[in-house]
């Protein structure tokens, strides 16, 4: 038991001092990458939106407000049932609403609506984004600004995610920052590597490259084109970063507990769903991370109060970072259980072949360009 505490103990030292260097990702906060440019390229910001009544008006406003001169809005509005379409149309006119009549047997239902909204583009850069996100007015010009200075092809961010509820407080910031772990951003901007990941919330890339690797058009079966897409690229050696953008990008993911356990039992589910046996093994390391220390004091109680200040001042700066209330740090044992429980149901879901069901559709798997 004491091997065991020793270790728990090291880790979140690690953890801890990998932590300091967490400001040195804030990239898009730089004054120059904020300097308009002489000839600006032509952005297509493209929003992917299914039933998004309740935020497209948050995201195509923050859109509308940008700094930036030679841009476009298309708003994929995959086959709504609720008023998305009529608020594009009434409040934002000069925004252009492309309607997807029908999905084909066998298609991804976001992959299939940006696959059709790309077609109607005409800009050098394409900007994938999300309904759900909210854009700062240089969420066009200082990533672009980045991209072509370090000479990019595809840039994808990840966002500040914003916690209303207690909900989305206790688990989001934990989800988060699993991701990270899971995810290391230097390994997956290692040129050559194999680790690759997008987020779709934001994914900026130069049409050319996007033709080149087949964009959307090769991934109209993968529930996850994000991921897919950063595979595509690294596989075809494509100069390929992904960055926190919290500076620029906010996004609201789930407003109340059944969502939250739905939409990262979608994630998981389908990221895991050619090696679903991580998926134990992931708890078992979440239980011996979070919640040993604690279980740890009735046994060993100098190494488990070690431990604890060591998960605290790493959560402490990980929560500051990206902007979490860490005031909910103390609920960190409540929320890893119940990150435990979305995993355990993603696990056991794939084990009964019953695949999970999201924005009325179902999904059963996720393929892999690249492992």
């Amino acid at each position: 038991m004491s091997l065991l505490m020793l270790f728990i103990l090291a880790v979140w030292i690690l953890r801890y001092l990998t932590s300091l260097r967490l400001n040195r990702m804030n990239r898009f906060s730089d004054p120059a990458l904020r300097t308009p440019m002489p000839d600006p390229p032509r952005v297509s910001v493209i929003v992917a939106a299914r039933n998004e009544a309740r935020v497209i008006e948050q995201c195509v406003r923050s859109l509308t407000e940008q700094r930036y001169p030679n841009y476009e809005i298309i708003v994929a509005d995959d086959r709504s049932t609720d008023s998305t379409g009529e608020i594009i149309r009434e409040k934002f006119p000069s925004v252009r609403s492309v309607r997807i009549p029908s999905l084909p047997d066998g298609y991804a239902g976001k992959s299939h609506a940006l696959f059709v909204a790309q077609g109607e583009a005409t800009g050098e850069w394409l900007l994938f984004t999300d309904a759900d996100t909210i854009h700062a007015e240089y969420s066009i010009l200082a990533p672009l600004n980045y991209a072509l200075k370090n000479r990019v092809q595809m840039l994808t961010l990840l966002s500040q995610p914003l916690s209303v509820s207690f909900w989305e407080k206790l688990i989001q910031p934990i989800t988060c920052l699993m991701l990270f772990m899971l995810f290391p951003v230097e390994r997956i901007n290692k040129p050559g590597g194999r680790t690759a990941f997008g987020n779709g919330q934001y994914i900026l890339i130069q049409r050319s490259a996007y033709d080149l690797i087949g964009g959307h058009g090769q991934l109209l079966t993968f529930p996850l084109e994000d991921i897919a897409m950063a595979q595509n690229a690294k596989r075809n050696n494509m100069r390929f970063e992904l960055r926190y953008g919290g500076d620029v990008l906010k996004c609201r993911m789930y407003s109340s507990l059944r969502e939250l356990w739905s939409g990262w039992e979608r994630i998981f589910f389908l990221i895991f769903s050619d090696r679903i046996w991580l998926l134990p093994a992931i708890i078992a390391v979440i239980i011996a991370l979070s919640l040993v220390p604690y279980a740890g004091i009735f046994f060993s109680p100098r190494l488990a109060l070690a431990q604890l200040l060591f998960v605290h001042l790493s959560s402490e700066r990980a929560y500051s970072f990206i902007h979490a209330d860490r005031r909910y740090i103390i609920a960190h044992p409540f929320g890893c259980a119940i990150l435990i429980g979305i995993l355990w149901s993603a696990f056991w879901k794939k084990v009964r072949g019953k695949g999970v069901r999201w924005k009325g559709r179902h999904y059963y798997e996720q393929s892999f360009l690249n492992r």
